[in-house]
């Protein structure tokens, strides 16, 4: 996956989920605010479900998530759109050039 994709990706699945237009998700937005922090983690187990990375030969149980150990310092450092897309990417191995 390239950035752009995942940048769409993230945005999109927001979107449905705070039921708000995805142009109005700017990096520097605050989804978990707005989400709440009892619904992020049911979000983050669906982000988790759309970004798991499965090496060759594996099935989908034996795959890396991106939330597998969520703690307040991780919430913290994904509250915001970019911060969301920035650990999809370190986890994927996605190097963008922004």
């Amino acid at each position: 996956m390239t950035h752009e994709e995942v940048k769409a990706h993230v945005q999109h699945m927001l979107s449905v989920q705070l039921k708000v237009e995805e142009q109005a998700l700017s990096d520097d937005f605050r989804w978990l605010e707005a989400m709440g922090h009892e619904d992020a983690g049911y979000f983050l187990a669906d982000v988790n479900d759309a970004f798991i990375k499965i090496r060759p030969g594996f099935s989908v149980g034996e795959g890396r998530r991106p939330f597998s150990n969520v703690d307040a310092a991780c919430m913290e450092q994904v509250a915001t759109v970019g911060g969301l897309i920035k650990q999809i990417e370190l986890h994927l191995g996605i190097h963008s050039r922004r």
